[in-house]
């Protein structure tokens, strides 16, 4: 039987994650990590954990056998933490691994809405490891643990009709989307949200203000991008917390948020539609067929029956002028918005 390890229970002091004066105010945030590990020595007995099962497994050699995992909900401070631990036999590094999973932002910030960022790692990754070696001992340093994933967000303020634009830009192609919906999500107090993506990862827009009960200010809109290992590895180049930076972070959500197209302008009017479309390698005859398939594609009714080549053309040319048919199609207001990544608001413009 594995020895019982020492619990820690002193946290790092939080704080409300303001940068210092002169300091411009990190962009990117951290709103979901989870991170694992190889454990060397750990507390079997089943009362240091909320939940323990061991579930039948046969081997590639068709030998049966049994496989234990292990989880609790640890409070360090005032942040929670999820613990687990699970027997992996044919791991070449080590038969049993450790997880935690943690919401940097309220680390930082218990009770707010706002979102930490990579200057807040070192406090976030304090708790982590305060909670991991309650009942654990992790075999590896905390720069060397496996980053599992990292949701990274931004917020965008003074939008004027949350609403409008989120169901605006549901209808916009992303590829190898194999997701798009628009939703009352449950986990975010009913707030309608936008969420498209794939089994590597999802991205997320959602009225901030309604999620958050109140607490954010009325217009605040959430970008966020939830970032498994694929997203992680292969557009983000992070494996380790070592390797997760400023740099790193940035470079993966821009990446997302260009590929999300959650920036592109939503029309108020199918004037302004139509004259969008006149700068195009479109002819005469083949705006009209484009007009109609955003329409139709906004209205949720995709046209069936084109052809693969068409298909593509017409994507080409939405990402070309960078801009999603009206929702409401009655409104007459000539005006276009969308998301301003770099100022972080709604940015508005007569057409």
């Amino acid at each position: 039987m594995p020895e019982a390890t020492g619990t820690a229970t002193q946290s790092p002091s939080n704080r409300k994650g303001l940068c210092s004066l002169g300091e411009p105010p990190q962009v990117v945030g951290l709103d979901k990590l989870s991170l694992s590990f190889r454990v060397e020595k750990y507390d079997a007995r089943p009362d240091q954990w909320d939940e323990v099962r061991r579930r039948h497994v046969l081997d590639d050699k068709g030998r049966s056998g049994y496989v234990t995992s292990m989880k609790k909900s640890e409070r360090v401070g005032g942040s929670s933490v999820f613990v687990s631990l699970t027997e992996i036999p044919e791991a070449r590094a080590g038969a049993w691994w450790g997880k935690v999973e943690l919401n940097p932002s309220r680390v930082v910030d218990a009770e707010g809405v706002g979102l930490a960022h990579v200057e807040d790692l070192p406090e976030v990754l304090a708790v982590a490891e305060i909670a991991a070696c309650i009942g654990m001992e992790p075999a590896e340093p905390v720069a060397d643990w496996r980053v599992k994933r990292v949701d990274l967000a931004r917020d965008f303020e003074a939008v004027d009709d949350p609403g409008r634009l989120i169901r605006g830009l549901a209808p916009v192609h992303r590829p190898y989307a194999r997701l798009n919906l628009i939703h009352a999500d449950p986990h975010r107090n009913r707030a309608e949200t936008l969420m498209v993506g794939s089994g590597a990862g999802v991205v997320r827009l959602y009225n901030k203000h309604v999620q958050s009960g109140g607490q954010a200010a009325e217009g605040t809109v959430r970008w966020e991008s939830e970032c498994k290992k694929g997203w992680l590895n292969e557009r983000g180049s992070v494996k380790r917390v070592s390797d997760l930076d400023a740099e790193s972070t940035e470079r993966l959500a821009l990446d997302r948020w260009e590929w999300s197209q959650m920036g592109v302008e939503v029309a108020s009017s199918i004037g302004r539609l139509v004259q969008a479309t006149a700068q195009t390698e479109l002819t005469e005859r083949e705006r009209v067929f484009f007009v109609g398939w955003l329409m139709c594609e906004a209205g949720g009714q995709p046209v069936r029956g084109l052809s693969k080549a068409t298909l593509a053309k017409y994507r080409r040319v939405q990402r070309q002028i960078g801009i999603a048919a009206p929702c409401d199609v009655v409104s007459m207001v000539e005006v276009v918005s969308r998301l301003d990544w770099d100022s972080g608001r709604e940015v508005l413009r007569v057409a």
